[in-house]
């Protein structure tokens, strides 16, 4: 290639980041911009400039990947080849050609290691020391962490504080505690003072000094009231209008138009109230009744709708009221147990850290982010006050070497990383500043890296567009890449999407694209209108859920679309699009249009390998889309990670590693068996299981081989097992690639694998293990059970070995690969699809949320009351880490939409779809181009951005008809959609036309169809044989539809009982997704509610002490200050019934043996199916049970047997010991069965009736 300096007409802007000299440069560079072009040519403009030629030993260039580093020398070189064949004689060029491969052309961890490299003496630090791989750091960290935790429980007291700590996060041992230590510890090494964060997390945010207004986390909780009460306020607009109009309940008005004011004037005096004030505001707004309608006018669909509308707003301030009122002492007194957590949390990081450093030291090692950590340490003056970053001499020393640095992707960059890049480039005067940024922070998509993208915006909003000063601002929006019409669309959409709040940047004039793409004109062009295909999810029989499972297992293409899940109807349209632009319709065959050929400078017909299908998530995703592609033979490729352990010749070589190490393991061990490598059949598996039944697989294998009667199968198993014995002794003596790649050679299974379809990816999969095995070799430690433990710790975390691709660049298929891969790339033709998938927020709802401003934020922790609810710093950090989230997919979007050159496709599905279209048509009510950020944060979907986008176009009059929306404002916007609703009948209607015959009987054809060529089988016979086959009938298909287990409440349900006062099964809490109820106020008590309460007070009455009024009274109160009780349920309470019930009887033979009394006694017991269920045949339920479970209300060890009471609140009914005999009966079996002692007596007692009633 050679290269012309000239050969590009550059536009002013980019000339102007090429060119400038003076000061720090960030270039804000759009999608298509071509800063990588620009950051080149910027590079060799100075290599070669006449006058001030810089060297390339002098540069220092940083990139984000190390293929991205790779292209980046690669482009330079051929810059510089270019320039030498022009200009022979110069000497410069050609040592700037021998620099090349020497040049600092890397990304930051690179040049990290080259530091620590070369001034490792600064540090105490083996030169020698070996760069850990990812996974070898993370087992070491989970090695060390064992180690921390065992040392804190030996070393504080029962019931310390991270003994609580543990508990309190619960799980399976201390596998959640582990997570969440390590999870802080990974936080921090983004921030460039972690111990600093530390030290600040564990005592400023949650130090409880001063008014809460102050507190660095009230303005979130703030912006997240006033969102919701926005929300709340709108759809109260929503109903005045609604019944303003035609056909509306207009005696609703007055009392909609006060709740939306009193809703307005609470919002515009947020800033004004303390927090106090706002809460009294807040508990006491409440909504009125509505007058009744008497207008016989009044559209009955449209009072309902209104209703509708203000019912939301009601759910919203109610949800306000229980999940952020509550008054200042309240909000310390939790701040003061969430503080006791953040302390006890820290303390386990700080020691995990201390810890793992130490014996890394010892070992010679450093992980990845001890590369950039330990060149920060390098390069920062270590005697610099807290908060400054002063230069140490070695970076002063680094600053002098280079002239400039330049920093590719520099959106995607972490504190850290920022500082570093600061530390080694000059500040200060414009002649001296010599730091270079380009990126685009709408297509910063790595915040799941802990990527910062806050660092760029910063720098964008403070740095000036003027020159002269020591920073400036340069903006490329010019767009090389997409035509007019996706560019017009992009705009479109985005301009009224992003903003500060979400976004994190307006989408103005200077972020907008501007169309410079050169393409010809051309009659048989891509037409202009971007495609938007809406699905409806929900189907004629369809259940409620997104995703119906329905599988008739049928592979061969001919699944009805009726049966097919919302996925695969969305995939199998995708297929018949890209069938169309390829291969035309019947009517019109032949590519639906030509594309333009920049190497060629021509136009071509449209082929497969000019689309790409991108997707948000590819696991468990992608494959629904290239099955529908293959299903319409379309050749189609995915390019996704994720897939990598899921493929079966990994998952059998692996099964295969599993039982060399530990044979006695059933699962792999029969994978193995099944498989190729050895060969049995489903019959001789069932052999082997009868040949030692009660045994474990191994053994069961062990007696089937040595069993004559097994015949060729004992043979085939002793083969196996001699084969085996090999192989284990051959993993203790050998390393593990050389025992990987015998088993490959042995086997014959790599080159088995390459004969099926897809061979060659296949056998990659199979190298990249061994590669990944020769890697794993080189760790600190290695050994074949470390390394299955490390296979499962990837599999665990969700991680993955990227699985490699054979496929080359121009193969004819059509591509699906995730939009975050598709990152950098351009495709002619690009279909976004699957953009009704939900937004994944699971990081939002942890025990503690981490933010680098908010700091660390975990849940309260009632361990008395063994329940955990959300603080308000909790809140707050929920509310901005959900706004970042959000605004991250909204990137996401962004880059998607901008990979096409030529044709946009987009395709989502929908459930409820006239509900939803009425959701989207909400921007028809807001005047400004902008969206409001109360309604762009409200979405659950890519699909709600999109569509509330274009419901302002006038090309979405679908969506305006569906939402039955009359009157509207649209957008005056040259962009072209074509918007195309496809609703669950019209699918119906498709699957219709295109259905070819019966499943049943193309199956038993398909079937029958196999064996031609094989003229000694009886055609009748087997026809008949298939066809009994099809018609069998699962025998126990009865006991499908019974539960596993049942409460016992639900067996009285079942038997025909009922009792107004009886509460459903009570069970402990143990999550609120908001603050418990009982810890709010509230209004009057329901029957069951009642019920509860005084079952609750009678488990916490003192049994040690006579019952009395005055005793019951001080009972009342202590509960309602440890606030298990509020005081409105404590009211609730007859204390006159329970002192009727102690003074009685049978309430004295609790307090004569009070230390024998169990109370609220949980249970589970297995119950014979043919009991619960005697209508069955007693061939199926014979040998089944059911596991029912329950409470006891009470019980008395008494010497000769239990005493066994079951209280009972509200009416009495008229069959006592009928209706509830059932239920105790099963209460006292248990009781028999766990205790081995009999129930002698057993009464129901009616509490509002002061009436007892004997059952045993």
């Amino acid at each position: 290639m050679v290269y012309d300096l000239d050969a590009r007409a550059w536009t002013d802007e980019q000339l102007n980041a090429i060119n400038t000299r003076r000061g720090n440069l960030l270039v804000a560079a759009a999608a298509g911009a071509g800063k990588t072009a620009v950051l080149v040519e910027r590079i060799i403009r100075r290599l070669t400039d006449p006058v001030a030629p810089i060297s390339l030993e002098n540069l220092l260039v940083v990139t984000f990947t190390e293929a991205a580093a790779a292209e980046m020398r690669q482009r330079i070189g051929a810059a510089l080849e270019g320039a030498a064949a022009r200009r022979p004689d110069d000497e410069n060029l050609r040592r700037q050609l021998l620099l090349l491969n020497r040049a600092h052309i890397s990304t930051i961890h690179s040049f990290c290691l080259w530091v620590l490299r070369t001034y490792f003496y600064r540090l105490d630090l083996d030169p020698a020391f070996k760069v850990m791989d990812p996974a070898e750091a993370d087992l070491l960290q989970l090695e060390v962490m064992d180690q921390v935790l065992e040392e804190c429980f030996t070393a504080e007291p029962e019931g310390g504080p991270i003994t609580e700590l543990a508990d309190s996060l619960g799980g399976r041992g201390d596998a959640n505690l582990v997570d969440l230590v390590l999870k802080v510890w990974r936080f921090t090494r983004s921030l460039p003072r972690p111990e600093t964060w530390l030290a600040e997390t564990a005592t400023c945010c949650y130090s409880g000094e001063g008014p809460l207004e102050k507190q660095i986390w009230y303005p979130e909780v703030k912006e997240a009231l006033n969102l919701r009460l926005e929300e709340a306020e709108y759809y109260l607009r929503r109903a005045a209008k609604l019944a303003a109009g035609p056909g509306g309940p207009a005696v609703y008005l007055d009392n909609l138009i006060k709740e939306e004011e009193l809703i307005k004037e609470l919002r515009k005096e947020l800033d004004l109230l303390s927090w106090g004030e706002v809460c009294k505001r807040l508990i006491s707004f409440t909504f009125g009744r509505l007058k009744p309608v008497r207008d016989p006018g009044v559209d009955a669909i449209v009072k309902e709708r209104a209703v509708g509308y203000r019912e939301r707003a009601k759910k919203l301030i109610c949800g306000i009221q229980e999940e952020l009122c509550r008054d200042g002492a309240a909000v310390k007194a939790e701040l003061g147990r969430a503080a006791g957590m953040a302390r006890a949390l820290v303390e386990v990081v700080r020691r995990f850290d201390g810890a793992y450093a130490k014996i890394k030291r010892d070992r010679g090692l450093v992980d990845f982010g001890d590369l950039e950590h330990f060149c920060l340490k390098i390069l920062m003056d270590q005697g610099a006050p807290p908060g400054e970053l002063r230069p140490s001499d070695v970076a002063l020393e680094l600053r002098r070497r280079f002239d400039e640095v330049l920093v590719d992707e520099y959106q995607d960059i972490n504190g850290v990383q920022d500082a570093i890049l600061t530390l080694v480039s000059r500040q200060g005067t414009p002649d001296d500043a010599n730091l270079f940024m380009v990126g685009d922070v709408k297509q910063s998509i790595y915040r799941f890296r802990l990527a910062n993208p806050e660092l760029f915006l910063d720098k964008y909003h403070d740095y000036p567009e003027r020159e002269g000063g020591p920073n400036r601002r340069i903006i490329l929006k010019a767009n090389f890449r997409s035509r007019k019409a996706i560019v017009d669309g992009v705009n479109f959409v985005f301009r009224q999407l992003f903003s500060r709040h979400v976004g994190e940047l307006e989408y103005d004039d200077d972020a907008a694209l501007i169309c410079r793409a050169n393409y010809p004109e051309h009659p048989e062009a891509a037409p202009a209108a971007i495609e938007a295909y809406i699905l409806e999810g929900r189907w004629d029989g369809e259940n409620t859920a997104e995703f119906n499972e329905a599988d008739d297992g049928y592979e061969d293409g001919s699944t009805d679309l009726e049966d097919l899940t919302a996925l695969e109807r969305e995939a199998r349209l995708v297929a018949r699009r890209v069938k169309q632009l390829v291969h035309g319709t019947s009517e019109k065959p032949g590519p639906e249009f030509k594309v333009w050929d920049a190497e060629g400078k021509t136009y071509r017909d449209l082929s497969y390998r000019d689309i790409v299908i991108l997707l948000r998530a590819t696991r468990d995703r992608a494959a629904v889309f290239l099955e529908a592609l293959q299903q319409e033979g379309i050749p189609a490729h995915v390019d996704a990670g994720g897939s990598y352990f899921a493929a079966v010749e990994v998952e059998t070589v692996l099964s295969l590693l599993r039982i060399i190490d530990n044979p006695h393991q059933d699962i792999p061990l029969a994978a193995v068996l099944r498989s190729p490598i050895v060969g049995l059949t489903a019959a001789d598996l069932a052999r082997i299981r009868l040949a030692a039944p009660e045994k474990d697989f191994f053994t069961a294998v062990i007696e089937a081989a040595g069993t004559a009667a097994n015949g060729e199968l004992a043979a085939r198993l002793g083969n196996f097992l001699t084969r085996l014995e090999r192989w284990r002794t051959m993993a203790r003596r050998r390393p593990l690639p050389d025992v990987l790649w015998e088993l490959y050679r042995e086997t014959g299974y790599l080159e088995f694998v390459g004969g099926l379809p897809g061979g060659a990816r296949r056998q990659a999969n199979l190298r990249a293990l061994l590669d990944r095995a020769r890697q794993f070799e080189g760790f600190a430690r290695h050994g074949l059970f470390r390394f299955l433990r490390f296979i499962e710790r990837l599999r665990e975390t969700e991680g993955d070995l990227e699985a490699p691709s054979p496929l080359g660049e121009n193969e004819n298929v059509v591509r699906i690969m995730s939009i975050h891969k598709a990152k950098g790339l351009e495709f002619p033709v690009v279909i976004v699809a699957d953009l009704g998938k939900g937004f994944n927020f699971k990081d939002l709802s942890g025990d503690v949320l981490l933010h680098g401003r908010l700091g660390l934020n975990p849940l309260c922790f009632d361990m008395e009351n063994g329940i955990k609810y959300p603080t308000l710093p909790y809140l707050a950090a929920a509310h901005r880490l959900r706004l970042e989230a959000l605004s991250e997919e909204l990137r996401i979007l962004y880059v998607a939409m901008t990979r096409a050159r030529e044709k946009l496709i987009l395709t989502g599905t929908a459930r409820n779809l006239p509900q939803r279209a009425e959701s989207w048509s909400a921007g028809l009510l807001e005047k400004a181009e902008r969206l409001s950020p109360m309604l762009t944060s409200r979405a659950r979907c890519p699909l709600d951005w999109l569509m509330y986008a274009l419901a302002r176009h006038s090309s979405a009059t679908p969506i305006r008809m569906l939402a039955e929306i009359q009157e509207s404002r649209l957008l005056d916007d040259p962009s072209c959609w074509d918007v195309k609703v496809i609703t669950a009948a019209a699918l119906s209607e498709m699957a219709g036309r295109e259905a070819i015959s019966l499943k049943q009987e193309k199956t038993s054809q398909r079937a029958i169809a196999d064996t031609e060529g094989t003229p000694l089988i009886d055609r009748e016979k087997l026809r008949r044989e298939v066809d009994r086959r099809l018609s069998w009938v699962y025998p126990w298909r009865p006991l499908n539809g019974l539960p596993v287990k049942l409460a016992v409440t639900e067996l009285k349900r079942r038997f025909d009982v009922f009792n107004d006062g009886e509460t459903p099964t009570r069970i402990q809490v143990n999550r609120f997704n908001r603050r418990p109820m009982f810890l709010q106020a509230g209004s009057g008590l329901t029957a069951a509610e009642r019920g509860t309460v005084t079952h609750m007070v009678i488990q916490h009455v003192d049994l040690g002490r006579p019952v009395t009024a005055e005793s019951l009274g001080e009972l009342l109160q202590e509960m309602v200050t440890n606030e298990i009780l509020t005081p409105e349920q404590a009211a609730a309470v007859d204390t006159g019934a329970l002192i009727s019930f102690f003074t009685g009887d049978l309430g004295r033979r609790l307090l004569a043996r009070p230390e024998k009394v169990k109370r609220e006694l949980p249970f589970s017991l297995a119950v014979p199916v043919a009991e619960l269920y005697p209508a069955l045949k007693s061939e199926v339920s014979t040998g089944e049970t059911i596991l029912v479970q329950g409470i006891i209300d009470c019980l008395v060890d008494e010497e000769d047997g239990f005493l066994l009471l079951d209280f009972k609140t509200g009416r009495l009914p008229a069959d006592p010991l009928a209706e509830y005999r059932e239920q105790i009966e099963l209460y006292a079996r248990a009781v028999s069965f766990i205790f081995r002692r009999r129930v002698k007596e057993a009464y129901v007692y009616y509490l509002d009736g002061g009436t007892g009633f004997k059952v045993i």
